[in-house]
């Protein structure tokens, strides 16, 4: 069986103020000076492609697992990560600097030819990921192969046949089904968030493994969309802080909550 997971290295936009979101002249924000982290999404369907790898070791079926980015050589050294991890191959499209901020459907092509070309059982992909999380490229991806696409994502396990069960969120209710091969399988918020840590000696033993690099073909003549504007979002709630602790504290909170309650 052969499991395709795709991911993507953001930056931490938490580490900026809302001053630091200058937009240039071509429409894009610096976030250089920010560190990178893997998308929150995809990190966790990492970690489902090597949990699922551990459920096949049992059941004495071969996974083999690939995971797949497109970008830039900043993603090197996670890719490197994911070959400590003991992931069978890592392939980075390099985007040679373009700007795919917005551009899902050519990313999907993209994912979709080395699919085409590397059959594969399962694909996993994040549900979305910033900038942009337009949360798109999964079903651009599945549409494009003509597979079916389960959505949300929280749980999965693979079954004795190779075929995946698929625990899915809807409405605050969770549902269970089998997921038939070939799929496209969107992780939402899982009941895993954080991929596992290589260990040392994995590093040095499985680190330095090749990272496989070939060029965006589609996306060298794909036009996408061109943003006219840019503007911060200011998310911030308002709040009170009471001066009073213990019971007095209690009792003007409860005072707060019956004033807004009335209003």
């Amino acid at each position: 069986m052969k499991l395709l997971v795709c991911f993507k290295v953001i930056p931490d936009l938490d580490q900026m103020a809302a001053e630091d979101y200058t937009v240039d002249e071509r429409m894009q924000v610096d976030t250089s000076f920010v560190r990178t982290m893997w998308n929150c999404f995809d990190e966790s369907g990492l970690e489902f492609g090597l949990r699922l790898c551990d459920e096949a070791e049992g059941l004495n079926l071969h996974l083999e697992k690939t995971a797949l980015t497109v970008a830039g050589e900043q993603a090197e050294l996670y890719l490197k990560t994911l070959n400590a991890l003991k992931y069978d191959r890592t392939v980075r499209i390099d985007n040679e600097g373009r700007d795919i901020r917005f551009m899902p459907e050519g990313i999907a092509q993209e994912i979709a030819a080395y699919a085409k070309e590397n059959p594969q059982d399962y694909i996993i992909m994040g549900r979305q990921a910033a900038p942009g999380n337009n949360g798109l490229t999964s079903y651009f991806t599945a549409a494009t192969l003509g597979i079916p696409l389960i959505s949300n994502v929280v749980d999965l396990h693979l079954l004795e046949d190779g075929r995946l069960w698929a625990v899915t969120e809807a409405g605050g209710s969770l549902y269970g089904q089998t997921a038939q091969s070939p799929a496209v399988l969107v992780i939402g918020n899982a009941v895993i968030s954080k991929l596992r840590v290589p260990t040392l000696k994995d590093r040095m033993q499985y680190g330095k493994k090749n990272v496989d690099i070939t060029g965006a073909e589609i996306l060298k003549t794909y036009s996408g969309e061109n943003p006219s504007g840019m503007a911060y979002i200011n998310r911030e709630r308002k709040g009170e802080r009471m001066k009073a602790t213990g019971q007095k504290a209690a009792e003007e909170l409860g005072r707060w909550i019956k004033e807004r309650r009335s209003m």
